[in-house]
């Protein structure tokens, strides 16, 4: 008996060991065809930010699917950007994700989903920004609409997200300032949009992740 599940054991180690075809920047994907699924893997929590395209092996795919559970249970997960290239995200994607803060959606189209893709996540407190055109399609989908709040971002948004740690250095040399939406004066930007207000007098919005 002991000897038929050593065996058993041994059987499923390669199953186990293939459960992804390969990580790339601490996302694991899955190919198939010209295509991308971000699946199960190690994840730390934190922020992640799903590319539209990935290359392996010197072929490139387009990420089109998040698959089932691949987030699931991951309470340290505060922000993740979903690409424009995404159709259809799995069930429980997000199950569970009790820090979850931000959703970044990039697609036009509304990926499709079911009600169990953020389920006991904290998407109730939490904002999702999606394109400007687009936002009345989530504020009509579940489970997208039972976000806190939904904020739409323009193509320039969309186009120029960057991180704080790339404007920083600049405007702490006198060259601008940070400002909320509502014109307040900020001592350091603060996660979504902000408008900065160069010293030359132009200003432009920007998405702080």
């Amino acid at each position: 008996m002991k000897k038929h599940l050593l065996l058993l054991l041994a059987a499923l180690l390669p199953v186990v060991a293939s459960a992804y075809d390969a990580e790339i920047d601490g996302i694991y994907y899955n190919f198939s065809g010209d295509e991308a699924e971000v699946t199960s893997g190690y994840y730390s929590g934190g922020t992640y930010v799903i590319p539209a395209s990935v290359t392996y092996n010197s072929k490139t795919y387009s990420v089109t699917t998040i698959g089932y559970s691949v987030f699931e249970r991951c309470s340290s997960l505060t922000s993740v950007t979903i690409p424009n290239s995404v159709t259809s995200i799995g069930n429980g994607a997000f199950e569970g994700c009790g820090g979850l803060n931000e959703v970044y959606c990039l697609a036009k189209n509304v990926p499709e989903t079911n009600s169990w893709t953020f389920d006991d996540s904290s998407i109730a407190s939490a904002t999702l920004y999606v394109p400007e055109e687009s936002v009345d399609a989530y504020s009509r989908t579940s489970p997208w609409k039972d976000f806190g709040n939904i904020v739409g971002l323009t193509q320039d948004m969309i186009d120029g997200i960057k991180e704080i740690e790339s404007l920083t250095p600049a405007l702490s040399k006198g060259e601008g300032e940070w400002y909320s939406l509502d014109g307040k004066k900020l001592s350091k930007p603060q996660s979504g949009i902000n408008i900065i207000r160069y010293s030359d007098g132009t200003s432009k919005k920007v998405l702080i992740k």
